[in-house]
């Protein structure tokens, strides 16, 4: 991304950056990513294509800044979580991150009938997912009660979380967050922390 996210962006760049976000994001509603153009995101926008570039480069920059974006919004930072114990992490990320999708439950069913599962969409959904879960792994150090490779574990936990998520949200199951996490917690089984969200 061309655009130095580690500092605070000026009300100027946070509008442009919001306003290529959110027209972004109509668009996976009515179509699919790969039928997307930069030419249609700046229409929508209502920003010309030399502003696009000034920001990003090219859809895939701003796919990538979209994931960052629903995190910021969910309030996923992990810095954050350092200041939780190791067994109230994966409750609290879950947390988050389930109360983000649901409140965009009627959003993320339209974008999923036009984005397929092996679309690009949602595999580079799956990529951003797995690099969620690694950063958490990696830093608060999750034990197993088998000794498991370290990247063994972190492909478990996050493909584990993920398959519930997928399951509720793109399967389109009816459960409460807390049923959610319990299969979360079931699954993980041999997986230590195991709190449930009451804990966190």
């Amino acid at each position: 991304m061309k655009y130095d996210l580690s500092r605070r962006p000026t009300r100027a760049a946070a509008r442009v950056l919001n306003a290529f976000t959110f027209s972004f994001f109509d668009l996976l509603e009515q179509k699919s990513f790969e039928e997307i153009s930069v030419n249609e995101i700046c229409t929508v926008a209502d920003y010309p294509r030399a502003t696009f570039y000034n920001y990003f480069d090219d859809k895939y920059d701003l796919l990538n800044y979209l994931y960052l974006w629903l995190q910021m919004t969910a309030d996923i930072k992990p810095e954050d979580y350092d200041q939780l114990s190791p067994s109230q992490i994966l409750p609290t990320f879950f947390n988050h991150l389930y109360d983000l999708l649901e409140s965009m439950d009627a959003k993320v069913e339209k974008v999923l009938q036009h984005n397929t599962p092996n679309g690009y969409f949602l595999g580079s959904l799956r990529i951003y997912f797995d690099t969620q879960i690694k950063q958490l792994v990696d830093r608060y150090k999750f034990s197993a009660d088998i000794s498991l490779p370290h990247d063994l574990l972190i492909a478990h936990i996050s493909s584990t979380v993920y398959m519930v998520f997928e399951w509720r949200f793109v399967k389109r199951n009816a459960c409460t967050k807390e049923q959610a996490y319990s299969y979360v917690v079931t699954l993980l089984e041999g997986v230590r922390p195991q709190p449930s969200l009451s804990d966190k």
